[in-house]
C-alpha cells in the first residue's frame, strides 16, 4: 500500500533530492507560465517501484497531465518533484491531483487569480 504523506505546490523545486521548494504557495495573483508539485509517498510494504502520476483539472475538465505514469525506485519513503507547465490558464481555480495505480490518492486546490475565490 502507499500513501502520499505530503502534497505541496510552489513556484518551482530543485529536481535532486534533498529538494528545495521555492515560494511554496497555492495562490497566485495571476497564472503562472508553471508551477512544480513537490509529493512525499509512503510505503507500507517492500515495493520496488510503483506508478504515480499528476493531472490538474478545472472542474472535470483535464486542463494537463504527466505525459505518463512514471516509475520511482527506493525504499518506504520517497519524495518526487515534478514541473507542470501550463499553455493557457485562466484566471480560475483548479485540482492538481496524484493519481497512485491509476486511483486519485490526494488532491490540493490551485487559484490563479479567480474572481470567485474566496480573500
Amino acid at each position: 500500500m502507499i500513501l502520499i504523506t505530503r502534497l505541496v505546490t510552489c513556484s518551482e523545486v530543485t529536481a535532486e533530492p534533498p529538494h528545495t521548494l521555492v515560494h511554496v504557495r497555492r495562490n497566485w495573483r495571476n497564472p503562472p507560465p508553471s508551477f512544480a508539485v513537490f509529493i512525499e509517498f509512503f510505503r507500507q510494504d517492500e515495493q520496488t517501484a510503483f506508478a504515480w502520476s499528476i493531472r490538474m483539472l478545472r472542474g472535470s475538465t483535464l486542463i494537463a497531465e504527466t505525459a505518463s505514469e512514471l516509475e520511482l525506485p527506493g525504499g518506504r519513503f520517497v519524495e518526487a518533484a515534478f514541473d507542470v507547465s501550463l499553455q493557457e490558464a485562466a484566471a480560475k481555480t483548479y485540482t492538481v491531483e496524484v493519481l497512485v495505480y491509476g486511483v486519485a490518492e490526494a488532491s490540493t486546490l490551485l487559484d490563479f487569480g479567480s474572481p470567485e475565490a474566496l480573500p
